[in-house]
């Protein structure tokens, strides 16, 4: 039975929000739902399942039915929750500029936020990461749900763009022990195979390395909830089978997702279940003994490495390194490098030719700020002062490049900083990567030219990482933050970075590294044009956790005048174009131009809602500047839209490797960020000529690897044309290479696994292929590379052990390409 129930009328022009939501076990908490959402919904659907015997009902049928009911109440939108959530209160001030036009086919997701306490949510690992899309446009609701277990509100999102809220929806059913347990008996029971959900149930009840956040005072929800320590759902006797525990390939899974979110303790319980599982599997003790020194219990991981160290047999060489961190042995490394002045310091194998300053009175503290200049602009002066005003202690090298004076700029400065001037033009990741080996602070910032330190810059930053952040990120304020163009600034150009924006909602730029984090990602990509660091905090993410700082900003000298501002704003919109385009992706659902501006629409209407108090005249005007904003973007979009799809046709038409050639070279030329071109152009070089071709297809590889330093098929592409060149050897030392660029890459340390087979070097083959399951336990490919390997080396238990884990995998695979849809 649906009990519809209209809660106000909307103002004419206002659409329409209707609620939905179905109940059963948990019907006593409908009522404090319903005071929940009454702010900002106009009326709510909800569907009564108490009648039925059935353990649990049709999922897709009462949300299918739901969906038709507040079709017929008239929704425009429709919000779906359960009884057992609750939305924060900035849902009522923002949902209007979220739903304000349905035609721009958004679709809404909020942070799901697992409360273990009525004030407190879980924040470590997969708990952390949790989203769901609640909030959609009526018309979504046309085709029929059909997928039962964990199926989403709509069945074909592929017409809509999905945008993240940044607000919270608080979930009340772990704050009961017994419920939790509960709910993951229910799951286990009804999906024994883990068919439906890779990482399997066994998470939801395990509190080891638990890490709770309060919500803050702005971000609560009403009505308080107060625990009746009910089960809110059937009762044990009525499950479907017996809740069984996970499979290694669910434990790997969820061991995968602790490590890449960084959950420490939690990663290293896990990995020593698992252990305990298979004890005998050296390569998943190898990952438990990481995991157990990186959450900071080295006798846990002395304990698990036992076994390599008992006998004659010489340990692996993961087990020795990892053993002498536990110790505080020194692991081998080389020596120290030579001084930053020599002719063979570390930071000159990036450029051909640079000039090398050392004041003599350079801060020596726990900071040091990169300052990247080109061309030596009039703005390099401002930061440098900026810096020094405010700590002589911070390590101050400035990177230019491409000509201008900077010695002279910087004049009165000179005994205070360290200057590297390259002669050429470089591009800013390059440039960062010269300054992170020019540099000795423990902490790493980074300031463009044209961005001045606020105050307390310095001051802030250090405070946050001596309190314990690995990764510190920052906002930017334009110049003159209230003026039109300054707001534009803000909107269009630095979106996501204003201090006042919630964590969820920032956008994490402008971070400072401790040093450790940049030793483990690497370094920039060198040959980016735009979007450097994009590129490289989605490795550091992996890594480690980043701290958003608010009252940490840099002022952005920007464009003066509305038109430098859309001269400006053509530029970005065309380079960024690639990007945003993905060429090669599914041509369905809304062409990348809409889905582009759609966001700027939404983004436009939020800067009008709050620059409310600006007069009517100042008002108007930034209307109008908003919409010729989106108006040059989209002319900037288009005028690459068309030559970039010509390239492409020219590419797919060209059947001859001399065409493809040409073709690859004319898209490159106005992609000149794409890899994928560089990687194919490569190829075209190696199918024309297997061996003439060979040194212009290594120079496309190369450059391909400099522009994604992260990606692996770039890589083995070229391994394999120097192995068929030069031979085996000399193809894993280009591996190495890579690997050094991004070392925590688990695809390209298997990569150096891969050729170190081939090349018949064993123990380094074992020694890659370990390393890359300690960033990713579940990659199948390396299991196999192990499984061959050791074999080859003539331990056969071993090479079992990676065939059954590999096995594990693929059957799970396959079971899952056959499931049922509910």
């Amino acid at each position: 039975m649906i009990d519809c129930k209209v809660i106000k009328t909307p103002a004419r022009g206002v659409p329409r929000i209707i609620a939905v939501f179905s109940f059963r076990y948990d019907a006593h908490l409908v009522p404090d739902l319903i005071r929940n959402i009454s702010p900002f919904v106009h009326g709510y659907a909800a569907f009564d399942d108490r009648a039925t015997s059935l353990p649990m009902t049709d999922e897709p049928a009462r949300r299918n039915a739901l969906h038709a009911a507040a079709r017929q109440m008239g929704a425009d939108w429709i919000l779906a929750v359960d009884p057992d959530e609750r939305f924060e209160r900035a849902i009522a001030d923002r949902i209007g500029n979220m739903t304000a036009d349905p035609e721009l086919n958004l679709i809404w997701t909020f942070n799901l936020r697992e409360l273990f306490t009525p004030l407190a949510y879980r924040t470590d690992g997969i708990w952390n990461e949790k989203k769901q899309m609640r909030l959609y446009p009526a018309k979504a609701t046309i085709e029929p749900l059909q997928r039962g277990l964990h199926g989403r509100w709509i069945a074909n999102s592929a017409n809509y763009i999905e945008m993240a809220s940044g607000l919270n929806l608080y979930h009340l059913r772990h704050v009961s022990v017994r419920r939790t347990r509960h709910r993951r008996d229910f799951y286990a029971s009804a999906d024994p195979k883990r068919l439906f959900h890779s990482i399997g149930y066994d998470y939801l009840a395990d509190t080891r390395g638990m890490v709770l956040k309060e919500i803050s005072t702005g971000r609560r929800y009403d009505p308080d909830f107060i625990e009746d320590h009910g089960l809110w759902a059937a009762p044990p006797s009525q499950f479907s089978g017996e809740p069984a525990i996970d499979p290694l390939s669910s434990q790997l899974e969820t061991l995968l997702r602790a490590i890449r979110h960084n959950a420490a303790e939690n990663a290293a319980c896990l990995a020593r279940d698992i252990t305990m599982a298979v004890p005998d599997h050296d390569c998943l003790r190898l990952v438990a003994a990481h995991l157990a020194r990186k959450a900071g219990h080295p006798q846990d991981a002395l304990d698990l490495l036992a076994p390599f160290f008992l006998g004659n047999q010489k340990p692996p060489q993961l087990a020795q390194e990892i053993r002498s961190a536990c110790i505080g042995v020194s692991d081998g490394n080389p020596p120290p490098h030579p001084a930053f002045d020599q002719p063979d310091a570390l930071w000159r194998r990036w450029v051909n030719a640079a000039t090398f300053h050392e004041g003599p009175n350079i801060g020596r503290g726990r900071l040091c700020t990169i300052v990247v200049g080109h061309k030596s602009p009039k703005t390099l002066l401002p930061v440098v002062a900026a810096l020094r005003s405010q700590s002589e202690d911070t390590e101050i090298v400035v990177v230019n490049s491409a000509g201008g004076d900077p010695a002279t700029l910087l004049a009165d400065h000179l005994a205070h900083i360290r200057l590297i001037d390259i002669q050429e033009s470089v591009y800013v990741g390059l440039a960062r990567n010269v300054g992170i080996d020019a540099s000795h602070a423990e902490f790493v910032s980074f300031l463009a030219d044209d961005c001045v330190p606020g105050p307390g810059w310095v001051a802030s930053r250090l405070a946050r990482h001596g309190q314990g952040a690995e990764m510190v990120s920052t906002a930017v304020m334009p110049a003159r933050p209230r003026s039109i163009v300054g707001i534009l600034e803000q909107t269009f150009v630095f979106p996501g970075r204003a201090p006042d924006l919630n964590e969820d909602e920032a956008l994490h730029y402008g971070r400072s590294y401790t040093r450790d984090i940049l030793r483990k990602t690497g370094y920039f990509a060198p040959a980016l044009p735009v979007g450097e660091d994009s590129e490289y905090n989605r490795r550091a993410d992996f890594i480690g956790s980043v701290e958003w700082a608010p009252e940490i900003y840099v002022t952005h000298m920007g464009k003066q005048s509305l038109r430098d501002f859309y001269r400006d704003l053509f530029k970005r919109g065309q380079r960024a174009a690639y990007f945003m385009r993905r060429p090669g992706t599914t041509k369905e659902g809304p062409h990348w131009v809409q889905r582009r501006l759609a966001v700027q629409h939404y983004r436009s209407r939020v800067v009008l809602t709050n620059h409310a108090d600006l007069n009517p005249i100042t008002r108007f005007a930034l209307r109008l500047a908003l919409r010729y904003a989106i108006h040059v973007q989209e002319k900037a979009y288009l005028s690459m839209e068309a030559p970039l799809s010509a390239a492409e046709e020219e590419i797919q038409k060209a059947t001859e490797p001399d065409a493809l050639i040409d073709a690859l070279n004319a898209a490159i030329a106005l992609t000149p960020q794409n890899w994928r071109l560089f990687m194919k152009l490569g190829s075209a070089h190696l199918s024309k000529d297997a061996k003439a071709g060979f040194p212009a297809a290594m120079e496309a590889f190369r450059k391909a690897n400099a522009l994604a330093p992260a990606e692996s098929e770039p890589v083995r592409l070229a391994c394999t044309a120097i192995s068929a060149n030069q031979g085996h050897a000399a193809s894993v030392i280009f591996a190495k290479e890579a690997l050094a660029m991004a070392p925590s890459q688990a695809s390209l340390a298997c990569q150096v696994a891969a050729f170190s087979q081939y090349a018949k070097q064993f123990d380094s083959s074992i020694y890659y292929g370990q390393r890359s399951l300690l960033h990713d336990p579940t990659d199948v490919r390396t299991y196999l590379i192990l499984q061959k390997t050791y074999l080859l080396a003539g331990n056969p238990a071993q090479s079992e052990h990676c065939k059954a884990t590999r096995d594990q995998f693929l059957a799970v695979k396959e079971e899952q390409a056959r499931r049922p849809a509910a």
